[in-house]
């Protein structure tokens, strides 16, 4: 691996955590992920300001059909099983009203993370997965905006807030969740090695109920990153 790789938009203390993770999955397959939530009363006060005037709307599943939208990361299978766990979309829409640009989609129940896992959780919170901007739009924090949105949608229906995690090597998605006030609450650890899956939660995870169970072989990932 290139040093230049190690150590890009990383300060010293990650790109040792970055490589050590490296050199971990050159024997197995090993993540770290940082549980994190963020509750109405902790939201940055500018955490909407940036975000210029284009239309936000929490559309259902069915909803999200309406518009064009980039078929890769919001194909119908993907829409047909947050359809039937009754999950919602944050969005935002291009200057014309008719394309969703960014996007964050919000679940009430366990949701698959990849094949492997399946992300559990406490009910009282609101699990946000799945966010995508696309690159034309990137700079205007519409992500954060939207997740802000989404998080006092979360107090109306008697939520304490959102939970949501991030690896721990995806150092840019934890700097855009440290400005909206995110905080991380713990740690899942995930192992699989030779052909067995194991997951591990941290105490801290566990308070908020968050635990990874097993995906039977046949299971697919909703979405594909």
């Amino acid at each position: 691996m290139p040093v230049k790789k190690i150590f890009e938009d990383r300060n010293l203390k990650e790109s040792f955590v970055y490589f050590i993770i490296y050199c971990v999955n050159k024997i197995f397959c090993f993540q770290v992920l940082n549980i994190i939530t963020l509750k109405p009363k902790d939201l940055a006060p500018v955490s909407e300001k940036n975000a210029p005037n284009f239309t936000s709307l929490l559309l259902s599943p069915e909803a999200v059909k309406n518009y064009e939208r980039d078929a890769d990361k919001l194909p119908d299978h993907f829409l047909a099983e947050a359809s039937e766990k009754k999950d919602f979309c944050q969005t935002y829409l291009n200057e014309t009203d008719t394309k969703i640009i960014s996007f964050g989609w919000y679940a009430l129940c366990a949701t698959r993370i990849d094949d492997n896992f399946t992300f559990r959780f406490s009910d009282r919170y609101l699990y946000m997965y799945h966010g995508y901007t696309e690159p034309a739009y990137r700079g205007y924090r519409l992500h954060g905006a939207g997740m802000a949105k989404a998080c006092r949608e979360a107090a109306k229906l008697g939520k304490e807030g959102l939970i949501s995690f991030v690896y721990a090597i995806n150092y840019r998605s934890l700097r855009s969740c440290a400005r909206l006030n995110y905080r991380t609450v713990g740690y899942v650890f995930t192992f699989i090695l030779f052909g067995y899956r194991f997951a591990l939660s941290s105490p801290g995870a566990l308070k908020h109920g968050v635990r990874l169970s097993v995906n039977k072989i046949a299971e697919k990932s909703p979405d594909k990153d």
